[in-house]
């Protein structure tokens, strides 16, 4: 990726080397790991041509800036609400604050779509990806009214709230493959991990 592959690889590093080396005892280490998780997706994003201009029919630039950021929000909100993990009462802003972040993230995407920063970025293209985060939101707030009921221990809400991820990232897959013939592919295939996924939860409790 060259400087700027070289620049967003080692501001991660320092972030991850930040969070093992005591951050995460401290107030700021729910945002470190927010930012180890959002660095991620930039990285990734930098070695597959960012910040140059996006190829023909992807989401580009401002799509790749909203990921991170996304990712970054979701991450900090889980942390936040892991925080409870052992006293097992999550507060409601807590419990509800990965939903707020999902429902965000899909009015973001649709304000990309609508305002024309993200040029590729057709309704037909952000259909299957809205579906996705849609999806994804609806079951963070069932999880959030159960754990708020004590209806769901707080360690299944955070793995069931991490396990979601796997649905956002399928919403900014099949966003940048809209128009192929990979989405069908795509689509399965995350489906097929979503539901591995959770029957792996039965017997790996928690997060």
């Amino acid at each position: 990726g060259g400087i700027p592959g070289l620049l967003a690889g080692g501001i991660l590093s320092l972030v991850i080397v930040a969070y093992d080396a005591g951050g995460k005892r401290c107030a700021c280490g729910p945002f470190l790991m927010g930012l180890c998780r959002g660095g991620s997706v930039l990285l990734g994003a930098v070695l597959a041509g960012f910040p140059g201009s996006a190829p023909a029919g992807r989401p580009g630039v401002a799509a790749a800036l909203l990921a991170a950021t996304g990712s970054l929000g979701y991450t900090l909100a889980i942390t936040l609400a892991a925080l409870d993990e052992v006293s097992g009462r999550c507060p409601a802003w807590r419990a509800f604050a990965p939903a707020a972040c999902l429902l965000a993230l899909g009015g973001g995407m649709a304000l990309l779509a609508a305002t024309g920063l993200a040029p590729a970025l057709s309704p037909q293209a952000l259909l299957p990806a809205l579906v996705f985060v849609a999806f994804a939101a609806t079951e963070a707030i069932h999880a959030a009214c159960r754990v708020r009921s004590g209806r769901l221990p707080v360690p299944a809400f955070i793995g069931r709230t991490i396990r979601l991820m796997i649905l956002v990232q399928a919403g900014w897959v099949a966003w940048a493959v809209a128009g192929t013939r990979a989405l069908p592919v795509v689509l399965l295939l995350f489906l097929a991990l979503r539901l591995g996924a959770d029957r792996a939860a039965r017997k790996f409790y928690g997060s």
